[in-house]
């Protein structure tokens, strides 16, 4: 019953997944015990699909409660007890609680370097976790050493051509070009696509990841023609990969529709956000995190197109429902806080943006702290406001040259 809601979960059906796990729980509960190891996994199961689903609040407290029973049961440096501990940091870092992630990373990080090695793939993982969540916190150079340190190992370790290897040099990529490095961020690309398409295939989902972070970069460089190209191939066979209705699938026409706006072919990219929200709302359910996002990316696309009373509803819906199912301070729903008034802004009602834009740069400083990228964006933002009422020399302005919409 497991492997089929494993099987179910691996396809995007989290629908026909769900009960599955959750009868697995139940019988381990009654046949094995609520402490067996076996248990414990059904339950580690339950949480991770919760948490894929962006179901934070019934994911926590099942891994909070695996983690607590494998310390009791398994021990404290059991491998399964760090992984439990491992889990519960991503979760934190999924929430936007990266205060409360990062010493479980750090423990984690820790304890297998005792248990396991210095150079364990596990470990290696953990490191590799530890630089991701510095990452998302705008920690640029505390994160490198750490990516550059498990790209270094692994070859060591699994070989320059191992699946975990062109991770890590993904993941460096990926670095740099959220930095702005896309120079450096390119060989890199081209190098993960190439080995990918050698050792996993063409049609692996890691291959077309590979060629979707690609055509990304070509985009952002301004190679609209170079990723275009690259994004109708990754959508062509994700769907004959994964299926129409594949999240994947539904990320590549995303992107593909992401493309046409940022080349103003507001035309193209319309039917294809439309086309999008519907199967994440059919597919993943109306509040998953990715649905919300896509809300957002329609609101935006008529934002950009001054259709202002058509992209109002959609920005307020997804800052409700980003509170709701994200909570108040994650940095997703700080997004969502800034894109409305931004919107605000640009129909002129000022008064209705500037304490939107006040309370995103609060939560901020609170949530990334005061140099992010997001936070300084955010002071940008409310700079821009100021002197679009007259009010100069209220908050310096930091000499950002990015849109005024934080990431969708």
């Amino acid at each position: 019953m497991n492997n089929l809601a494993s099987l179910f979960e691996s396809q995007g059906k989290n629908e026909a997944a769900e009960p599955l796990y959750e009868e697995t729980l139940r019988l381990s509960k009654k046949v094995l015990g609520e402490e067996h190891p076996q248990t414990l996994s059904s339950m580690n199961n339950l949480a991770s699909l919760f948490a894929s689903q962006g179901k934070y609040e019934a994911a926590e407290p099942l891994y909070v409660e695996t983690l607590r029973l494998r310390k009791k049961v398994l021990g404290e440096e059991h491998p399964q007890t760090l992984s439990s501990m491992n889990n519960l940091a991503f979760l934190f870092k999924s929430q936007g609680k990266y205060e409360a992630a990062e010493p479980l990373y750090e423990e984690t990080l820790r304890l297998l370097k005792k248990v396991l090695g210095e150079e364990h793939p596990q470990t290696l993982t953990s490191i590799n976790n530890l630089a991701d969540l510095f990452e998302s916190q705008g920690k640029y150079e505390a994160a490198k050493p750490l990516y550059v340190e498990t790209l270094r190992l692994r070859k060591k370790v699994l070989g320059k051509e191992h699946p975990q290897s062109l991770t890590s040099i993904n993941n460096l990529a990926g670095l740099f070009e959220n930095q702005g490095k896309y120079e450096a961020a390119e060989p890199l690309y081209v190098e993960t696509l190439r080995l990918r398409k050698k050792v996993l295939g063409e049609e692996h989902p890691q291959t077309l990841g590979s060629m979707n972070n690609l055509a990304f970069l070509f985009k952002s460089q301004g190679k609209y023609e170079a990723a275009k190209l690259l994004f109708e191939e990754t959508l062509r066979l994700s769907k004959k990969v994964l299926g129409e209705e594949h999240p994947q699938t539904l990320t590549s026409i995303n992107n593909l529709a992401f493309l046409f706006k940022s080349q103003g072919k507001y035309e193209a990219a319309e039917p294809l956000y439309e086309e999008t929200l519907r199967l994440l709302k059919k597919v993943l359910g109306d509040e998953h995190p990715q649905t919300l996002t896509s809300i957002n990316n329609l609101a935006y696309l008529f934002k950009s197109q001054g259709k202002y009373e058509a992209a109002e509803p959609l920005y307020v819906e997804t800052l409700r429902l980003r509170k709701k199912v994200l909570g108040e301070e994650h940095p997703q729903t700080l997004s969502s806080m800034n894109n409305l008034a931004s919107l605000f802004a640009s129909q002129g009602k000022y008064e209705a943006a500037e304490p939107l834009y006040e309370e995103t740069l609060r939560l901020l400083k609170k949530v990334l702290g005061e140099e992010h990228p997001q936070t300084l964006l955010s002071i940008n933002n409310l700079a821009g406001l100021f002197e679009s009422q007259g009010k100069y020399k209220v908050v310096e302005k930091p000499p950002l040259d990015q849109e005024h919409n934080l990431p969708l």
